[in-house]
């Protein structure tokens, strides 16, 4: 029985415990840095082969990816925050 391009889906347990998200629930989040600088808010979520990537719609207009992964981002209080450092400040450009 080959799996391969099968989807598996599983709750309970130690599962329900660890962080998920849904990307439906993302998408139209604000994005700042884990300082509280402004982003932008999430356009949408990518798939890739690695991990999922927040397509972040910048103030300005323009578009930034950022790995969906815990050690970059976190959610508080409704509003992904992303560790200091992993963007430049297009202020400082």
């Amino acid at each position: 029985m080959a799996i391969q391009g099968a989807e598996l889906l599983a709750a309970g347990g130690d599962l329900d415990r660890l962080p998920h998200y849904r990307v439906g629930d993302l998408v139209g989040l604000r994005v700042e840095t884990a300082s509280g600088r402004v982003l932008g808010e999430v356009a949408d979520v990518v798939e890739s082969p690695a991990h999922e990537l927040l397509d972040i719609r910048t103030p300005g207009g323009g578009s930034q990816l950022v790995p969906l992964v815990d050690e970059l981002v976190t959610l508080d209080d409704g509003v992904l925050r992303v560790v200091d450092g992993l963007l430049d400040d297009p202020d400082e450009a």
